[in-house]
Order: C-alpha cells, then sequence, then structure tokens
C-alpha cells in the first residue's frame, strides 16, 4: 500500500511541475506576443514616418525585420514547448490518447462533411442542368401569357 501512496504522491508532484511549467511558458507566449505587436508598431511607425536620411529607415526595417523573425521563432518554439508540456501532463493524467482519438474523429468528420457538402452541390449542378430545358420553357410560356395578356 505505501508503494502506491508513494506512485500516487509522485505523480502529484509531477502534475504540479509540469503546470507550472506550462504556466511558466504561457507567460513567455504573452511576452513574445507583446514583443512582436511592438516590433509591428516600430515597422509601421518607420513605414509611415517620411524622413530624409533612407538609409537610417532602410536600417531600421531590416533590424525590425529581422526582430520580428527572431521573436515569431521564439513563439513558434514556445508553442511547441506547450504542446509537448500538455501531451505529457494528459500522459500522466490518462487522457492522452482519448485526446489524439477525438482529435482524428473531428478531423475525419470535417473531411466527411466537406466530401458530402462537395457530393451534394454536384448533384444539385446536375439536377438543375437537366431541369433547365423545363425552367426555360416555363419562362418563355410565362412571357407568352403576360404579352397576350397587354394585347388584349
Amino acid at each position: 500500500m505505501d508503494d502506491k501512496n508513494i506512485i500516487l504522491s509522485e505523480n502529484k508532484k509531477k502534475k504540479f511541475y509540469i503546470i507550472k511549467q506550462i504556466e511558466i511558458v504561457d507567460n513567455n507566449i504573452k511576452c513574445c506576443l507583446k514583443d512582436i505587436y511592438e516590433s509591428q508598431i516600430v515597422k509601421y511607425k518607420s513605414i509611415v514616418y517620411r524622413g530624409n536620411n533612407n538609409f537610417n529607415q532602410t536600417k531600421i526595417r531590416d533590424e525590425v525585420n529581422k526582430s520580428l523573425g527572431w521573436h515569431i521563432f521564439r513563439l513558434k518554439n514556445l508553442y511547441l514547448e506547450k504542446e509537448t508540456l500538455e501531451n505529457y501532463l494528459l500522459r500522466l493524467e490518462g487522457k492522452y490518447w482519448k485526446r489524439k482519438f477525438l482529435k482524428i474523429l473531428s478531423i475525419f468528420f470535417i473531411v466527411f462533411s466537406f466530401i458530402i457538402f462537395i457530393c451534394i452541390s454536384i448533384l444539385l449542378a446536375f439536377i438543375f442542368l437537366n431541369l433547365l430545358p423545363f425552367i426555360v420553357i416555363f419562362l418563355i410560356f410565362i412571357f407568352v401569357i403576360t404579352k397576350l395578356r397587354f394585347l388584349t
């Protein structure tokens, strides 16, 4: 019985540690998004600003683009790290395969719905093409009746 309690307490410690790591990564993601936003502001200000020195403007834009590229690369890595930590936490909780199955099932449902939508659209197009002669005859009939009413 002691071994089971020790394993449960170790799992709780691991979960707590992983949750703290996820919170740290979330804070880093927020900071990174803030930095990207500020870099975008500087980039747009440098585009709008019409100074006499084009060399400084191009240098500023190059540095801002480098900074944006670095922050975007860092943001991608942070999201990957967060996903890895969340997957590890789900494995500890025993929910990993359930979530994977639901994700695969949702993708399958979306693809299946899209295929059904395409098939129905094609069927409706063929129905419309088959009914086109009847629609034309009906429109000619209505046109003739309205002309006859005006003549009388």
